[in-house]
């Protein structure tokens, strides 16, 4: 077959490593390769406990301490924390694991930001480590995929890098700034982002009428997930939930809505009946709260009470962890923080440690389709094989996201750093999308080599736009890279960026000089990437991040827990608040609207009330399939009224005005050069646009938001 055939450097001969597999291209490779299982001689770095087997690596790294840069967990052993059977290399040395997984660790991975770099590792590294195709193999094969086809014991690619401390992950990220520090500041203008479009439900309540019938697939589905949840009450059981048609729809609800924000399923190959009945169900389930019909969101809500609990339980539920299971679970954690109860809300954030540590260990991709698929010719096991591979990737990638976004706008402490993510970006669309494997291979041939996430994302710090090969979800990927930055920023920026350094300022690298405030540089990457929003044809996963966007920017200059202290607003951390807790919270929030910053933050809030309320139509919440665009819109809210609160609390009582005025007023303001808070005359003036606000959230499902509009309701009387 001319798609499979290997190119002149494929067909060369491989010089096998016998202690763990690997084949390499040239001779003098493996012999490099062989002093990581049996070192000639072990250097030792006089100033940290690292050891390395080459002298080469051991100067490289000594370099980096003649810069006066902190102990770092990347590079050489350290012998009392590694196994013996695991060795860690240097940059641009491979990382052999135990279980014959091997990670090439280039440069490139961390380019340094005054030289240009391609944005993934370079090749002649990959192929020092990678094994070689014979002519039966193809050659468009994912890298970490060839093992399998190279005879050898499948590799599971990691989700995370294993090797990173959270506890020392501000004390590590000095090395994301290196050579970022002398950009002149970006004149780039942010209100240039156009308003969102908005993309309402795409109901499907009249769905096919076959799918009641006996010989619909989905009856047989129904009973199959009836006998899977059987603990729960004949009740729910007997539902009109489970109703054959019922449950099509919500699965259709699923792939219309959600899925395009998270596109971790090939939806081209998914067969429902095929699908193991509990990821099914948990994909049903978060379809089902997208339905028109209330009655049937409120047996959701009863029946997401179980079936965590039954997922659980499974004897799935241990590493390591099929895919499948883990991608169920991600489903039931967006179901809880986002479209269930409050209850439902805190044990979700609960339960995120566990999962992540749970796709930490591992993952056996195990599938019922196996055996068919090793029958199917090479092209279609090598399609097969990819799919599983790229979608273990997106699924990693969803954990991580939701993993930044929800402790920069919950106040939940994030258990992953961007330093856990040594994978590739999720490949383009169209090559996602490929129905067939003939079309697959046609766009693989043609397609330019994978883009790494912290390449791409230390890029948006020298304010370099995004590829423009990026997908959309690559690019709501980055956007949330930035967010997870910010936030460990936030926790120790004294710590995080240098010794003697001034709070919230960034050491270069070399001189430990202060050079500049990192919230600039975050403020100027949010807005590099914001060509994303103008660049890329109009999408969900786009829309989405629109006012998340908005929000990135808001997050640098605020604290979200702080303001929902002062508003009264139920605690975002589920804790019970002393009249002292508000007392401080009331002192900070006064001193921060006094700064500068300050005026950032309310300027982008306003901003995103503004693109949100007026779009030429009435907004509503309860209607809107971005989940997470209302709670922007009410943390942004509460980020105007607290600056008028704090700045004119004291000022006559005054008149209200609507909405669009505040609006017109405060931009105004803003736009003129208002610096001081006497120049925001009437920025008290805000229960027209409250109340306006919370007649937007009104009859919202997700408790949540009940408990925004009703404090709202406070606010604006």
């Amino acid at each position: 077959m001319s798609d499979l055939e290997n190119s002149p450097q494929d067909q060369k001969r491989t010089y096998l490593c016998m202690d763990c597999g690997k084949g390499f291209l040239r001779s003098e490779h493996l012999s490099r390769h062989r002093l990581n299982h049996r070192p000639k001689q072990v250097f030792s770095c006089t100033k940290c406990p690292k050891e390395f087997v080459r002298s080469d690596l051991l100067q490289r790294h000594a370099k980096r301490h003649e810069k006066g840069m902190h102990y770092r967990s990347t590079g050489g052993v350290v012998r009392a924390k590694v196994k013996q059977d695991i060795t860690t290399c240097e940059e641009g040395e491979t990382v052999v694991l135990s279980n014959s997984q091997s990670l090439s660790l280039t440069d490139d991975l961390y380019p340094s930001m005054n030289e240009s770099h391609s944005l993934m590792p370079d090749q002649d590294e990959l192929n020092q480590t990678l094994p070689v195709l014979n002519d039966n193999q193809g050659s468009m094969l994912d890298p970490s995929l060839r093992y399998a086809e190279f005879g050898l014991e499948k590799v599971n690619p990691l989700f995370f890098d294993n090797t990173t401390d959270l506890q020392d992950i501000p004390t590590d990220m000095e090395w994301f700034f290196e050579d970022v520090l002398q950009n002149t500041p970006s004149t780039h203008e942010s209100e240039g982002i156009s308003e969102p479009v908005f993309y309402p439900f795409l109901r499907h309540e009249d769905f096919n009428a076959d799918s009641s019938s006996e010989n619909s697939p989905w009856f047989a589905i129904s009973i199959d997930l009836r006998k899977n949840l059987a603990g729960l009450s004949s009740n729910i059981l007997e539902s009109p939930w489970f109703r054959p048609k019922n449950l099509a729809n919500f699965y259709e609800l699923y792939f219309n809505n959600y899925h395009p924000h998270f596109p971790v399923f090939h939806r081209p190959t998914m067969i429902p009946s095929e699908i193991p009945p509990l990821l099914l169900m948990a994909i049903v389930t978060l379809g089902s709260t997208l339905s028109s019909d209330a009655s049937l969101f409120s047996i959701t809500t009863q029946i997401h009470e179980y079936f965590r609990w039954t997922v659980c339980g499974s004897k799935m539920f241990q590493p390591p962890a099929p895919l499948w299971c883990l991608q169920a679970l991600l489903l039931i954690q967006a179901h809880g923080k986002m479209f269930s109860s409050r209850k439902h809300h805190e044990l979700a954030h609960i339960f995120h440690g566990a999962i992540i540590t749970l796709m930490r260990r591992g993952s056996a991709y195990t599938s019922a389709k196996v055996a068919e698929r090793e029958r199917a010719t090479s092209l279609e096991r090598a399609w097969h094989q990819w799919i599983e591979n790229e979608s273990s990737r997106r699924t990693a990638y969803f954990a991580f996201v939701m993993d930044a976004q929800h402790s920069s706008l919950f106040g939940h402490t994030p258990t992953l750093s961007v330093s856990d993510i040594r994978l590739p970006l999720p490949c383009p669309d169209a090559h996602w999308e490929a129905a067939t494997s003939e079309r697959w291979a046609e766009l693989d041939k043609k397609g330019k080599e994978p883009l790494y996430f912290l390449p791409v994302l230390r890029s948006l710090l020298r304010k370099q736009p995004v590829p423009s090969t990026c997908s959309a979800y690559a690019r709501f990927i980055l956007l949330h890279g930035l967010y997870s930055i910010t936030f460990h920023l936030q926790a120790k920026d004294s710590s995080t960026l240098g010794v003697g350094t001034r709070r919230g300022t960034v050491a270069d690298a070399a001189t430990m000089t202060v050079v500049e405030d990192w919230r600039d540089i975050m403020d100027r990457a949010i807005d590099t990437w914001s060509f994303s929003l103008l660049s890329q044809t109009s999408s969900l996963c786009l829309d989405a991040a629109r006012p998340l966007y908005r929000m990135a920017h808001i997050t640098i200059y605020t604290s979200i827990i702080d303001i929902h202290i002062i508003a009264g607003a139920p605690s975002l951390l589920g804790n019970l608040l002393s009249p002292n807790d508000k007392s401080k919270a009331s002192i900070r929030v006064r001193a921060w609207s006094e700064r500068p910053e300050a005026k950032k933050a309310l300027h982008h809030a306003l901003l995103l009330v503004q693109e949100t309320l007026f779009t030429g139509h009435k907004y509503r919440a309860a209607e809107d399939n971005i989940s997470l665009r209302p709670w922007c819109l009410y943390h942004a809210t509460l980020v105007i009224w607290a600056f008028g609160f704090v700045t004119e609390a004291k000022a006559d009582p005054v008149e209200s005005i609507g909405a669009e005025e505040y609006l017109v007023r405060m931009r105004t303001a803003m736009a003129g050069g208002a610096v001081v808070n006497s120049e925001f005359k009437g920025a008290n003036r805000t229960n027209g646009l409250v109340m306006v606000v919370r007649e937007c959230l009104e009859s919202c499902r997700w408790e949540l938001l009940k408990e925004a509009y009703d404090v709202l309701g406070r606010l604006g009387t």
